[in-house]
């Protein structure tokens, strides 16, 4: 397999080719050999010193004049041998180490507790609510309407007539007289017998049961597990990986190329005259016949039935609200009470005055009298005061009650009365005609025409076809493989474990009480009755009459014709207006309340008793079994091989010249150097030489 190296590849080992060459074949000392430093002239040739400008042993090489020599770069293709890398697939074999879980059965024994329901019977109170009757007395307030008298305008749409003129057109019958012939539908008699199931209905007694639902209570023990956390010390195994080497072998599918011969077809066109048929159209002229229908009017008389407007006077009837009197009795506790005289008794006053002197007259009355002494001591005054008398009694009261009554009254309609008319009517009606006209007739003619048509044939050819084929090669590596070796460890775990506690509750449960109870249905049944009914049939029979058909003439006329119109009028009238005042009265009212009332009853329960029981489960367990499998796979083995790439080399031309120097020699040494030095600048600076493309050596290689 050929592998394609990268461009870098190429363009590094040019430049190192590039760059070996110019070193090799640069000028040289005349007598020492040592490369000698060029300088780049004005015009971009450049030129070398013949002397190193160093001492090399040879005094005649340093001291001697020399020709200065001018350097031009030629562009050469030249041949070259570069290292190519193939890679070839070899199957090689090692063994690999495979772990493997073998599974082993192991029966263990474990304990358990089950809870198992044993059935009890307790006795429990319970509560039942009673409903207990008791009259209330409640006041509430009674609207009393009050009926008043309010006068009301109202405006009311009057209906009144005008007589308007209008044109109309009408058409004017001509009657003809025409036979025709019709056939009529004659009625006539038949008896005909038919069952009808008529329906009634039954009363019949039906039984059903009824579940009545009834609240209880109960008080039950149920166990509950209580969940607790423990630490236990547990054993495991942990596979920890070793990574391991082996040998094995695998096989290499190697592509060469093989030349086959492979024989193909091709379609060779070649030309063939061919004659064929067209048909060409041309147009003749041709005499047709055709059928037109022709309208023309006729007039026929016919009836219409007109909608005349009639005005009526109806009465009707309509609900009206009347306040009516109602006489009742009510209890009223009256205050029959009178005003009487009383005399009021006053003590006497002190024996000595306002101002300490007695027998001035008496502080306590205005009687007149002389003094205390008198007989009107102790003083008397006479006054009104109201005995009361509370005296209970029915009295009547009336109140007002708002009753629909029934009123008569009269009304204006307008109506329409269907009048039958008759008038002639234009009917169109059509006839039909011959007629002839000239038409254009398309037809054709054959001719017989000639073309040229491409057609193929097949012929068989052979050619060499390269064909890829592969070879299989055996061939052998290292592997690394990785093999669990099992570990024991130990580690703390919390196991979840529950304990049986007994608990109480109140529960509510429904019994069912089935009742049987019996109520009336009503089944509906059906008897056939036999009747018999009258059925009219027609025959068909064939008559011959005379009709009048009318031809209508039109004609253009003026009328008066009565228009409705409506015109509102505002009117006066008495409306009752109902007002409503608000009295207090009182009432008994029946309520019940709920009271609780203890009662005792059985009640069985059930009762979770645990039990210990024993039983024994089996656990599947894995062993870890290593073993060695033979594996194959695939190595691509690299193959380095020189091939020869033409390529493009810059080298160097020298060309001498006379430098016109003096006879003490070319210059200077330090002249020298410091044209070696711009030389060494120029050379930094100038462009790289040309190198091989990577597609030019890749198509090569």
């Amino acid at each position: 397999m050929t592998c394609r190296l990268p461009r870098w590849f190429f363009a590094c080992l040019a430049a190192m080719l590039v760059v070996a060459t110019v070193h090799a074949d640069g000028p040289g000392c005349a007598s020492c050999g040592k490369s000698v430093a060029t300088t780049t002239t004005a015009s971009g040739a450049q030129a070398s010193g013949a002397c190193c400008g160093q001492q090399c042993g040879d005094s005649s090489c340093c001291s001697a004049p020399a020709c200065c020599e001018t350097v031009r770069y030629e562009t050469v293709m030249e041949a070259c041998e570069i290292p190519v890398t193939t890679y070839k697939q070899e199957t090689r074999t090692r063994t690999k180490t495979v772990c493997k879980k073998v599974p082993r059965c192991e029966t263990r024994e474990r304990t358990f507790t089950v809870c198992v329901p044993e059935q009890r019977t307790r006795k429990e109170t319970y509560n039942v609510k009673v409903k207990v009757p008791y009259t209330e007395e409640q006041t509430y307030t009674v609207r009393v309407p009050v009926c008043t008298q309010v006068e009301q305008c109202y405006k009311v749409p009057v209906k009144y007539t005008e007589q308007v003129a209008k044109q109309y057109t009408v058409c004017v019958p001509k009657k003809e007289m025409r036979t025709e012939t019709y056939q009529v539908k004659v009625p006539y008699q038949e008896t005909k017998s038919y069952t009808v199931m008529v329906p009634y209905t039954e009363q019949v007694e039906q039984k059903y049961k009824v579940c009545v639902p009834v609240l209880r209570k109960r008080t039950e023990t149920y166990t509950v597990q209580v969940p607790y956390t423990e630490q236990v010390q547990k054993q495991y195994t942990v596979m920890v990986p070793e990574r391991r080497m082996r040998t094995e072998n695998y096989k290499v599918s190697v592509p060469y190329k093989e030349a086959k011969s492979q024989t193909y077809t091709v379609r060779v066109p070649y030309v063939e005259t061919q004659a064929y048929t067209v048909r060409v159209p041309y147009t003749e002229q041709q005499q047709v016949q055709y059928t037109v229908c022709v309208p023309y009017s006729e007039c026929v008389e016919q009836k219409y039935t007109v909608r005349v407007p009639v005005r009526e006077t109806k009465t009707g009837t309509r609900l009206v609200a009347k306040c009516v009197p109602v006489t009742k009795t009510r209890t009223v506790t009256q205050d029959m009470g009178s005003w009487q005289e009383q005399t009021s008794v006053s003590a006497p006053a002190d024996a000595e005055g306002d101002d300490g002197n007695a027998g001035e007259g008496c502080s306590g009355c205005d009687s007149g009298c002389s003094g205390c002494q008198s007989d009107c001591n102790p003083c008397a005054k006479p006054c009104k005061v109201w005995v009361p008398n509370l005296v209970t009694k029915e009295v009547p009261c009336t109140t007002y009650e708002t009753k629909m009554v029934e009123q008569p009254y009269t009304y204006t309609c307008a109506s329409f009365a269907c009048e039958e008319r008759t008038r002639m009517v234009p009917v169109r009606k059509f006839r039909n005609e011959t007629r002839t006209r000239t038409i254009k007739v398309c037809k054709f003619r054959a001719e017989e025409r000639t073309r040229c048509v491409t057609k193929y044939r097949c012929e068989q050819r052979c050619r060499e076809v390269m064909v890829t084929k592969c070879r299989l090669e055996d061939r052998t590596r290292e592997v690394p493989y990785c093999v669990m070796v099992p570990v024991q460890r130990t580690r703390t775990i919390c196991v979840r474990k529950c304990r049986a506690e007994e608990r109480t509750r109140e529960v509510c449960f429904t019994e069912n009480t089935v009742e049987e109870r019996t109520r009336m249905v009503c089944v509906r049944k059906v008897r056939p009755v036999e009747k018999t009914c009258q059925v009219t049939k027609c025959r068909l029979e064939t008559r011959t009459r005379e009709v009048p058909v009318c031809k209508l003439v039109r004609e253009t006329r003026t009328r008066m014709v009565p228009v409705c119109k409506t015109r509102l009028e505002t009117r006066t009238r008495m409306v009752n207006k109902v007002s409503f005042k608000c009295e207090q009265r009182t009432r008994c009212i029946q309520k019940c309340r709920i009271e609780c009332q203890p009662r005792e009853r059985e009640v069985c329960y059930t009762v979770m008793v645990p039990q210990k029981r024993t039983e024994k489960y089996n656990v599947t367990l894995y062993d870890t079994v290593t073993e060695e499998v033979p594996e194959t796979y695939t190595v691509c083995v690299p193959h380095t091989e020189m091939r020869t790439v033409q390529r493009r080399v810059c080298r160097p031309v020298y060309t001498s010249t006379g430098c016109g120097c003096s006879g003490d020699g070319c210059g200077d040494p330090s002249d020298v150097t410091a044209d070696a030095d711009s030389h060494d600048d120029a050379d930094s600076h100038a462009p790289p030489a040309p190198v091989a493309s990577e597609d030019e050596a890749t198509d090569e290689i």
